[in-house]
């Protein structure tokens, strides 16, 4: 899926709100990628980040090698979920492509005020993201007889949604797991949320067909770009308190210019265990 770069120059202050409702009433008009400029609202630039809950909290005990920053060896992830002989992980998102677009705005983000600090600190061993998606459940487990039927039920709840857009700017949100074990560097969505919690509710309808627990109650909606092993809001860069998830979300800005990328979702996905399994939203002819 094809995405856009948009940066952004004006005379007048403008929230990410504003511009996110203005950009996805031109998305793909005529075909074309429309660039427009204005500058970041007036946030404060905070030293450091924090927010809610992330779904994307990993269950394996593998080893992280794709060390970005951080001194010491890798840390061994920590088995939230204990594994049960015949569950298959399952976890239900939209795939994010990795092009320049998204490729500039997640450098940008990393070169934010207050991420030199936390991505250098001996307390925690940053690792990047290669592979991108916004969830839309929480990891679960299925048994191998259960995957068809959850697919097929999922595809008969969903089918008749129309594709849509999202936006993704270069603010930082910071996450912690459902077990306070992972924290993760994100991407704010914010245009285009809505339409992306709508689907989150009928995945919920599914998960509780199949006694899954659902998606969070207000989730934010978010595109993770690395990950460390350890609760940043227990530390000094989180304001030294461990928050509960999905409590408080907050951003950090610094240059004059917000970039953001752009994306036109047309399916979902579900992965268990090796196995991706993509569904096409309404066909619109």
């Amino acid at each position: 899926a094809a995405g856009w770069l948009l940066r952004f120059e004006s005379r007048r202050t403008t929230t990410s709100s504003e511009l996110c409702r203005g950009r996805l009433r031109q998305l793909y008009a005529h075909g074309r990628v429309i660039l427009h400029r204005f500058p970041r609202s007036g946030r404060s630039r905070m030293d450091l980040l924090s927010s809610g809950s992330s779904s994307d909290s990993d269950d394996s005990t593998a080893v992280d090698k794709k060390a970005a920053w951080g001194e010491g060896p890798p840390r061994k992830r920590i088995r939230n979920v204990p594994h049960e002989p015949g569950d298959w992980h399952a976890h239900v998102y939209i795939s994010v492509p990795m092009n320049d677009a998204f490729r500039a705005v997640r450098e940008s983000a990393l070169k934010q005020q207050g991420m030199a600090d936390m991505l250098q600190s001996k307390a925690f061993h940053w690792v990047m993201h290669d592979n991108f998606h916004i969830s839309l459940s929480r990891e679960f487990a299925l048994k191998k007889h259960h995957i068809g039927p959850f697919v097929e039920a999922l595809q008969n709840e969903i089918q008749h949604i129309i594709p849509f857009s999202v936006a993704a700017v270069d603010d930082v949100v910071v996450h912690v797991n459902d077990f306070q074990t992972r924290s993760f560097l994100a991407l704010k969505v914010c245009g285009g949320s809505d339409h992306v919690k709508k689907v989150i509710d009928h995945v919920n309808v599914v998960a509780k067909k199949f006694s899954i627990p659902s998606y969070y109650d207000d989730p934010s909606i978010h595109i993770s770009i690395a990950s460390a092993v350890g609760n940043v809001h227990a530390t000094k860069y989180g304001g030294g308190t461990s928050k509960k998830a999905n409590d408080v979300e907050q951003t950090a800005t610094a240059d004059d210019d917000l970039l953001e990328f752009g994306l036109r979702v047309s399916e979902v996905c579900v992965v268990a265990g090796k196995r991706v399994y993509t569904i096409p939203l309404k066909n619109q002819i």
